[in-house]
Order: structure tokens, then sequence, then C-alpha cells
């Protein structure tokens, strides 16, 4: 068979997917390799979705700490701010 496939030039994945991060470029990348022994196994792409899923949760709960934390000291700064003023302006 003497058929050849017509070539493109190819789009990069960053561009067609902006909000995805490196590791998922690479992983969708090395997925649609054509060669086959160049391809991940299910148990790397595991690997690979986990440890994702695992940094992403840890980035969120370290968020979620900072904002706990800038809320509780907002009452802290204004008393403390209340507190200077009154004193200050008593003089």
């Amino acid at each position: 068979m003497n058929y050849k496939f017509p070539q493109a030039v190819a789009t990069p994945l960053k561009q067609l997917i902006p909000s995805a991060g490196a590791e998922g470029l690479a992983l969708m990348r090395d997925m649609m390799s054509w060669d086959p022994h160049r391809r991940p196994t299910a148990q790397q792409v595991r690997l690979v979705v986990v440890v994702v899923v695992v940094v992403d949760v840890i980035i969120v709960i370290v968020v979620v700490v900072v904002v706990v934390i800038v809320v509780a000291a907002i009452p802290v700064a204004v008393a403390v701010v209340v507190v200077s003023s009154s004193s200050s302006s008593s003089w």
C-alpha cells in the first residue's frame, strides 16, 4: 500500500487548551505519540494524575489556611487601629 497521509502543521496543545498545566500538556502529548513504546502505560498515567491531584489539593488547603488567617487578623488589626487612634486623639 503506497498511501501517504496528508501532512499538516501541528497546533501547540497550549494554544488549544490554555488553562492546562505543564504536566497535563506533557501527559496528553505523550499519550498521543505515534510510537507505542513512547506512550505511557495506564499505571504511569494513573500515577501522574494522582500526583497532580494531590498537589492541587495541597495548594487549595494552603490558600484556605491563608484566607482564614487573614480574615481572623482583620478584627485584631481594626481593634489596634481604633485603640491607637483613640489614645492619640486624647492628647
